[in-house]
C-alpha cells in the first residue's frame, strides 16, 4: 500500500506543477501540495500498518521527487527556468511536512475516536 499511495501522491504533485501556466509558488499551489501530502499521510496512517518513521520521509520524499521531475522537464524546455531550484526543494519539504503533520493528526484523531467508540 505504501508504494502505491506514494506513487499516486508524486503523480498528483507532478500534475499540479505541470498544470500551472507560470511556474510560480502561490498560496493556492502551497495549499494544493499541502493537501496532497495530508491526504497521502492520512491514508497511510489510518488504513495501513506502516510506521510513522517511514510515512514522514516517504510522503515528503515523494513530493520532492515530483518536484525534481518537474524541474527536469522545465529545464529541458528553458534552461534558465529554475535558477533557485534548491530553495524550491526546501520549500517543497516544508510544505509537505506540514501536510504530513496535518494528515497524521487527523488519522490519529480518527483512530482514537474509533477505539473509544468500540470500547464504549
Amino acid at each position: 500500500m505504501l508504494p502505491l499511495i506514494l506513487l499516486a501522491e508524486a503523480a498528483v504533485c507532478f500534475w499540479i506543477w505541470q498544470s500551472m501556466d507560470k511556474p510560480k509558488l502561490t498560496g493556492l499551489l502551497a495549499l494544493e501540495w499541502c493537501l496532497t501530502s495530508a491526504t497521502a499521510s492520512f491514508l497511510l496512517f489510518a488504513f495501513s500498518g506502516v510506521r510513522a518513521r517511514f510515512i514522514f520521509p516517504g510522503v515528503a520524499g515523494a513530493a520532492v521527487l515530483a518536484n525534481i521531475a518537474n524541474i527536469i522537464v522545465d529545464v529541458s524546455r528553458d534552461p534558465s527556468s529554475h535558477n533557485l531550484y534548491s530553495l524550491e526543494l526546501v520549500i517543497t519539504v516544508i510544505i509537505s511536512v506540514i501536510g504530513v503533520a496535518v494528515g497524521s493528526v487527523l488519522a490519529g484523531a480518527m483512530r482514537t475516536r474509533r477505539s473509544a467508540h468500540r470500547g464504549a
